[in-house]
């Protein structure tokens, strides 16, 4: 049996982050509401639904900022899925 699961692409989520100000994990976890800690879990395992919402709804806000970069602030861009045996 195969199961799907939905990565963060950190290097994505830190350049998109980067353009925005936010250097520190503090400041990219308070951009997206979500704890320190559940910023750095996402490096290790899995992400959410919550994680998965509250980043592209945070780093949505900021859509025109990145477009300038040729960035975009969406699900393709900033997650992965990745499929592993069960």
């Amino acid at each position: 049996m195969i199961r799907a699961e939905v990565w963060l692409r950190h290097d994505r989520f830190r350049l998109m982050t980067d353009l925005l100000g936010c250097n520190t994990d503090a400041e990219r976890a308070e951009l997206i509401y979500l704890s320190e800690r559940q910023l750095s879990r996402s490096r290790h395992r899995r992400v959410g639904e919550t994680f998965i919402a509250n980043t592209l709804a945070g780093l949505g806000r900021h859509e025109r900022v990145l477009r300038r970069h040729q960035l975009r602030p969406v699900f393709e861009e900033l997650f992965e899925v990745r499929e592993r045996a069960a």
